[in-house]
């Protein structure tokens, strides 16, 4: 699983996973995030949540790809151990399970 994979999350995973991240890091994260991520995330957050993230991320500033990258994969190991702990379901292909 990547970053970008988080886009296939049900609406409720990706609700869990915003409520656990705190928004400093979703502001990293989104630095690179691929529009298909945000736009999902956008889309299942409130207005006012949505406009809190997109302004911390504006206000970031520059940050390094290094950093952005250890936000993303700090975020997608949560993910994962929320998969683990059965909290979410991740999405798998080829899944006869």
């Amino acid at each position: 699983m990547d970053f970008d994979a988080l886009a296939d999350l049900s609406d409720e995973a990706i609700r869990l996973v915003v409520d656990e991240i705190d928004r400093d890091d979703w502001s990293i994260a989104l630095k690179t995030g691929s529009e298909r991520v945000k736009s999902r995330l956008y889309g299942v957050v409130s207005v006012d949540e949505a406009r809190e993230i997109k302004e911390k991320t504006e206000l970031a500033g520059p940050v390094r790809l290094s950093d952005v990258e250890y936000v993303q994969l700090s975020i997608v190991l949560r993910v994962l151990k929320l998969d683990h702990d059965g909290k979410l379901e991740i999405p798998r292909e080829n899944d006869p399970f």
